[in-house]
């Protein structure tokens, strides 16, 4: 039996490492396995206390804190272990970092979705999982309204082009201004021939050349995409632009 309660004063014990035990326990009484035992003597009526010993169980309990020399798994560097611990695994490691790296080129993983860039499909596997574009923010400048239509739906191939109209206009330095009222709070940069009435085949760049470009106010913008502009007015925006 593994646990098997010995009275103090009627113990046998078989083992040498039993009886070294009982005698350690019994000269130092520091034995956390030493618990108060009632008997009771129907003879004599009366409850005697006693001194009991889990001898086996603590053997046991010693035996698993006790530290074995093994060698790690990963990089074969000898440590010591608990007893407890060998038992549960055949296979030891020194360190987490150990572990994981084992572990990590033995078991199959879960293989990675293959993703593209939702702009300009490139490869972007390799970067974070919430990740939807490579960074590159804008089509190659040769790309063609085909290109940009058949990668976007229409309104965000629309709000494309105007980025790059605005881009385009404000780095060439012409005044934001309306050029029909002189309008300087709030303008919009606005394509006086529009996109619908180009090509599918039609670059980018030619979209979005300077003498395409001119800026209106809300107004003015409105009353020329519904061709309601004067003649006067409308003469004033296709006039080019001189500085």
């Amino acid at each position: 039996m593994d646990r098997v309660f010995f009275l103090a004063s009627e113990v046998t014990l078989s083992s040498p490492l039993e009886r070294n035990l009982y005698c350690i326990c019994s000269i130092s009484g520091l034995s956390p396995k030493v618990k108060p035992y009632v008997k009771s003597s129907r003879r004599r009526g009366v409850e005697q206390n006693y001194d009991i010993i889990n001898v086996r169980t603590t053997i046991r309990v010693m035996e698993n804190h006790m530290k074995t020399e093994v060698s790690c798994r990963n990089c074969s560097e000898d440590f010591m272990k608990r007893n407890s611990e060998i038992k549960k695994t055949k296979n030891h490691f020194c360190s987490q970092k150990c572990a994981a790296t084992y572990n990590n080129k033995r078991h199959i993983k879960r293989p990675k979705k293959t993703k593209l860039c939702k702009h300009c499909s490139s490869d972007i596997t390799a970067l974070a999982s919430y990740r939807v574009t490579c960074g590159c923010k804008k089509l190659p400048r040769y790309a063609t309204l085909a290109d940009v239509f058949s990668k976007r739906n229409r309104n965000a191939a629309n709000a494309y082009i105007r980025e790059q109209s605005r881009r385009a206009y404000k780095k060439s330095g012409r005044p934001m201004v309306c050029k029909v009222c002189m309008y300087n709070k709030h303008v919009d940069v606005c394509h006086v021939k529009g996109v619908a009435d180009f090509p599918q085949s039609t670059k980018i760049t030619t979209v979005n050349n300077l003498d395409n470009l001119v800026a209106l106010c809300k107004n003015h913008h409105w009353e020329l995409d519904r061709d309601l502009l004067s003649k006067v007015d409308r003469g004033r925006v296709e006039l080019p632009w001189t500085n």
